[in-house]
C-alpha cells in the first residue's frame, strides 16, 4: 500500500489541480454568464466584407482576414440635432433629485468600483439613473472622478452623507441572469432593489433589459426621456448617455484644439481593446490579439485607402500604437500623445485629482465620439460609451 507521505503528496498535488481549475475554468465563466462586462447587448447584422458601409474592398481583401477578423455593423441615429437635451436632463434632474410617487423617499445610490474604468462606471451610472426614473426613487452618485470632468446638471445629484442619513446601503454587485435574458422573461427589475437605500456597482449592465420592457420603455415615453417606442434600446442609451456626459469646457477647448491641429475634423476613429499582456497595463481580462488587430487596421486600411481620411487612434495598448500607424500608411493616423492612457483601469487609482489618464480618458472618449465612421473593440465599455454618444454614419463593432 501507499506510504502516509505519499498520500499526502498524491493529495496535495489534486487539491493544488483543483485550485487553479477553479481560478482558471470556473473564473472564466463567471465572468462570461454573470458578471456584465462579458454580455452581447446588441442585435448583430453580420457587415459584407467586399462592401462595408459601402467603401468597395472587393478582391483586395485577403482571405485570411475575413475569417479572422469579423466586423458587425451596428444601427445608428439620425437628426441628433433636433433633440433638446438640455430640456430633458432638467426634467429628469427634478425628478432624480426628489423621486416621484411612493418610492419617493428611497434611493438608488452610484458607488465608484475603483478596479474598474470609465467605461463600466459609466455604464453602471446610466442603468442606476434608468432604475430610479422608471421607480421614482431618488439616484445619488458616488463617483468623484465623474464629477472632475463634468460640468452638468447633476452635480446636483452627488452623495451627501448626512442626507442619507448613514443609513445602511444594499450593494448590489452581480444580478440573477434572468434579469439580462429577452424581454419574454418580462424581468422586473426595479422589484429587485427593495432597500430603502440601495447601492449599485459596477457589474450593473441592466440597462439593455429596461430598454427591452415595454412597461419600462412606456414609462420612459411618459417622462420625456424619448418620444416614442421605436428604436427603444438606441434612443434610450444614445440621450441619457449625452445627458450624462456633459464635459467641463476647458477640456473641451483643449480637446478642439488638438482636433484642429491634427486635422481631425472628419476622420475614422479606430478603437483596439486588447487587454492581458498587450494592455500597457496588465490585466485578466482580454480582448483583441495583436493578431486581430492587425488583421482588422488591414482590412480597413484597405476601405478607406482611397478617401483621403485621417485615422484616430485610441487603444489601452502601447503595442497597438506602435504597430497600426506604421502599417496604415499612407494614411495618417493620430492618438492622444500627451497624456497617459487612459483606456486600462489598472493603476489608475494611484492618480489624485484631475489626472493625465483622466484627461486622456475624456480626450479619447470626445474625439472618438465625434468621428464621422467608427470601428471598436466588442464587449469593450469603453468602446460603446463612445458608439452612445456619438452621431456617426457609420458604425460597426470589431469582433475576435
Amino acid at each position: 500500500m501507499y506510504s502516509s507521505l505519499t498520500r499526502k503528496l498524491v493529495f496535495a498535488i489534486v487539491a493544488v489541480s483543483l485550485y487553479f481549475f477553479e481560478i482558471n475554468i470556473l473564473g472564466r465563466l463567471k465572468s462570461k454568464y454573470v458578471w456584465g462586462g462579458q454580455y452581447d447587448l446588441h442585435i448583430k447584422t453580420p457587415v459584407d466584407f467586399n462592401n462595408i458601409q459601402g467603401y468597395d474592398i472587393a478582391g483586395k481583401a485577403n482571405s485570411s482576414y475575413v475569417k479572422k477578423s469579423r466586423f458587425v455593423d451596428m444601427p445608428i441615429l439620425h437628426n441628433t440635432s433636433a433633440i433638446e437635451y438640455k430640456k430633458i436632463e432638467k426634467i429628469l434632474v427634478k425628478r432624480l433629485l426628489h423621486g416621484v410617487g411612493p418610492k419617493a423617499s428611497s434611493y438608488i445610490i452610484l458607488r465608484e468600483d475603483e478596479p474598474y474604468g470609465f467605461g463600466n462606471n459609466f455604464r453602471s451610472l446610466l442603468a442606476s439613473a434608468l432604475i430610479a426614473l422608471i421607480s421614482g426613487k431618488r439616484l445619488r452618485i458616488m463617483w468623484d472622478n465623474y464629477f472632475l470632468l463634468m460640468d452638468n446638471e447633476f452635480i446636483r445629484l452627488r452623495y451627501n452623507e448626512s442626507e442619507v442619513k448613514r443609513n445602511k446601503i444594499s450593494y448590489y454587485y452581480t444580478f440573477p441572469k434572468d434579469l439580462f435574458t429577452s424581454v419574454n422573461n418580462d424581468p422586473n427589475i426595479t422589484d429587485y432593489f427593495k432597500s430603502k437605500y440601495s447601492g449599485i456597482h459596477t457589474y450593473a449592465i441592466l440597462s439593455p433589459s429596461i430598454c427591452s420592457n415595454p412597461e419600462y420603455v412606456e414609462k420612459l415615453v411618459d417622462i420625456g426621456l424619448i418620444p416614442n417606442a421605436e428604436n427603444a434600446m438606441i434612443e434610450i442609451h444614445h440621450r441619457l448617455s449625452r445627458i450624462l456626459f456633459q464635459p467641463k469646457k476647458s477640456l473641451i477647448n483643449e480637446t478642439r484644439v488638438f482636433m484642429k491641429e491634427n486635422k481631425l475634423e472628419n476622420c475614422v476613429g479606430i478603437q483596439y481593446r486588447t487587454g492581458g499582456y498587450v494592455s500597457h497595463f496588465y490585466e485578466r481580462t482580454t480582448f483583441l490579439s495583436l493578431d486581430s488587430v492587425v488583421e482588422s487596421a488591414k482590412i480597413l486600411k484597405t476601405a478607406f485607402a482611397n478617401k483621403n481620411r485621417t485615422v484616430f487612434l485610441t487603444t489601452d495598448s502601447m503595442k497597438v500604437l506602435k504597430v497600426v500607424p506604421k502599417m496604415m500608411e499612407p494614411l495618417q493616423v493620430r492618438s492622444v500623445q500627451m497624456y497617459a492612457i487612459g483606456h486600462s483601469a489598472s493603476n489608475r487609482k494611484t492618480f489624485v485629482g484631475l489626472s493625465p489618464i483622466m484627461n486622456r480618458i475624456f480626450m479619447d472618449l470626445y474625439i472618438f465620439s465625434s468621428c464621422d465612421s467608427i470601428f471598436w473593440t466588442r464587449n469593450s465599455s469603453f468602446g460603446e460609451l463612445g458608439y452612445w454618444l456619438s452621431n456617426s454614419h457609420t458604425a460597426c463593432q470589431i469582433d475576435k
